[in-house]
């Protein structure tokens, strides 16, 4: 009897143990069944997909889809990222909701993450709460999702940020689309940006930045930034609102690690305490990876330049030889040698050094008696004539000179900074600028240069010195750098280092992003912005004011010069004396 009892129990318990297998094996295939019925539908035909596997230790889920044969899934972990290949849509499996929420900063750190993608998110327990979930999502603006109840039930979760205006930024319900295998939808993925942006605040970070971000607190100018009046536009056309945070860290330039690590003022987007970050900020490749970002408005108009100081006026003395090159002055000496030796060959002079001295008197254009026969004065004439063209140019260039002083040098050329020994007075931020474009920097190498203006300033007031600057920076405040008669003390190279983008940067994952893109470049094509910029430095134009230089009259040759040539005169002079007196006691005693 006992016997008998223990095999009914026996049988009893295989069957409930049984059943429940059965029942197991029933949700998984349900579950399996309804990642199989999204992924076809709402992921293209051929895609590939991004798979996550946080410790689900289950991989039914990657092999039921690979089965499949309708997307490609490419399955990652954690630490491995993709370089290469684009995110369109992620899948991912995980074991706990509490380990998802705290590790899914780390499907962000990468080039390639994605917000604008379909996510199907399966979740086997929920240890916290669904809102948890949701709210990591929206830290990291993912819209477009599905979240699955990775149990029996298979009930489907999203969230619309964008309802009741919450403009991406908070959401007021969680939505729930029923079970998986009866959706109470048609649509898992439907469009939730139907309103744009319309009534919503954004926040705009705008650092002190001119001509492109203006802080009004400032009292610089009554105009706006060039991309602050864009903006300006765009919040109308686009009906919301835009709120801006100042400040004075234009020059810190922000810089991002292969983690997408940001440091800088950009570091503001990643943080979510503003929505866009605008005024001058270059676009380099790792920004680029870390952000969203709008170029074609502000696109090759700007670029690199290098700056020395303007070449000054010669030494006036100068100007009594600078009206012929060493060249002519060298043929014009052998021209006289031969002259002379030529006229001695000729014909017989007994006065030689008086014959040469009145040559050389002629080219000062001093009249002289000339005896002799007519061959003789003949050929002295051809020499005076001669005399006469070249006294002619020469004072004609003399004049020019006048009106017109000849500068020094002027250093215009890479090559001339290394053959002057001129040192680079480079700000930091054009440093890092160099460093991250990968381009052969020039570092700085002298004190005083540790903003972008405090380094113009110092080469408009050294020689020997050179900086490297942004144009339009440069353009915005040249009229600081001119002197009192509106003389620039600055030369920029012709040839520009490089060229630069400016990009207005937005987190990823920003809506109507590619609307924005649109807006800026047909705002570009209107010639609005042109007429912005014109504006601003038309206003800085008229903020300064110049005096007509005055008539300066200058001796040509320098007073120690004139002097020497007063002592030099008397010395012969008296030497001419001192011979003739020597030579008639010398024929006396003889």
């Amino acid at each position: 009897m006992l016997a008998s009892i223990t095999v009914l129990m026996f049988i009893s318990s295989s069957s409930a143990s049984n059943d429940h297998m059965l029942h197991i094996n029933q949700d998984k295939q349900h579950l399996l069944d309804c990642i199989v019925n999204v992924t076809e539908q709402y992921f293209a035909k051929g895609e590939e997909i991004t798979y996550f596997d946080i410790n689900s230790d289950d991989n039914q889920v990657l092999q039921v889809v690979n089965n499949n044969m309708h997307v490609s899934l490419i399955s990652r972990t954690q630490a491995k990222r993709l370089k290469t290949v684009q995110n369109v849509g992620y899948v991912i499996f995980a074991k706990h909701a509490k380990e998802l929420v705290e590790k899914f900063t780390n499907f962000t750190r990468e080039p390639q993450w994605n917000p604008y993608a379909r996510f199907l998110i399966i979740i086997s327990t929920f240890d916290t709460k669904l809102e948890h979930v949701f709210n990591v999502l929206l830290k990291f603006h993912v819209v477009n999702v599905v979240i699955v109840n990775g149990t029996g039930d298979c009930d489907l979760y999203t969230y619309d940020p964008f309802e009741n205006n919450g403009c991406g930024k908070k959401y007021a319900r969680i939505i729930q689309y029923g079970k998986c295998r009866q959706p109470a939808v048609t649509n898992l993925f439907p469009n939730k940006l139907v309103a744009g942006l319309r009534n919503c605040t954004i926040t705009i970070g705008a650092p002190h930045w001119p001509p492109y971000s203006i802080d009004p607190n400032k009292n610089t100018t009554k105009l706006t930034g060039i991309e602050q009046y864009m903006f300006q536009i765009i919040s109308e056309l686009e009906h919301f609102k835009v709120q801006y945070v100042y400040s004075d860290d234009a020059e810190n330039f922000t810089t991002v690690s292969d983690d997408m690590s940001v440091v800088g003022p950009l570091a503001l987007l990643q943080f979510n305490k503003v929505d866009i970050i605008l005024g001058g900020m270059m676009l380099i490749e790792s920004r680029a990876n870390a952000f969203d970002y709008i170029w074609s408005h502000l696109a090759y108009v700007d670029d690199l330049r290098i700056m020395v100081k303007r070449a000054t006026d010669v030494a006036s003395w100068k100007n009594v030889y600078l009206e012929f090159e060493f060249t002519v002055w060298m043929l014009l000496t052998l021209a006289f040698v031969i002259y002379s030796i030529l006229f001695f060959a000729l014909f017989s002079v007994k006065d030689k050094h008086s014959v040469m001295l009145k040559m050389w008197d002629s080219f000062f254009q001093h009249g002289h008696v000339i005896h002799g026969r007519f061959p003789i004065r003949c050929f002295f004439i051809s020499w005076i004539w001669f005399a006469f063209l070249v006294n002619s140019y020469y004072q004609s260039s003399l004049v020019s000179l006048s009106t017109h002083p000849a500068k020094d040098y002027q250093i215009s050329k890479e090559e001339d900074l290394r053959s002057y020994n001129v040192k680079a007075c480079v700000c930091p931020a054009i440093e890092t600028f160099q460093l991250a474009e990968g381009m052969k920097p020039y570092l700085n190498e002298i004190d005083g240069c540790d903003d972008l203006l405090e380094s113009i300033n110092m080469v408009s007031q050294y020689e020997g010195v050179f900086t490297l600057t942004i144009s339009n920076i440069y353009l915005y405040y040249k009229h600081e750098f001119y002197n009192a008669w509106g003389t620039p003390s600055i030369y920029y190279f012709p040839k520009p280092i490089s060229k630069v983008i400016f990009a207005v940067y937005l987190y990823k994952g920003f809506p109507v992003y590619e609307r924005l893109h649109t807006v800026t470049l047909r705002l570009r094509e209107s010639g609005l912005l042109s007429k912005i910029t014109y504006d601003l430095y038309y206003e800085q134009t008229l903020m300064h004011y110049f005096h007509q230089k005055p008539l300066h009259l200058s001796l040509i040759i320098p007073w120690y010069i004139y002097v020497f040539g007063i002592c030099l005169s008397v010395a012969v002079f008296v030497l001419e004396i001192v011979v003739v007196k020597l030579r008639i006691r010398h024929e006396s005693e003889h």
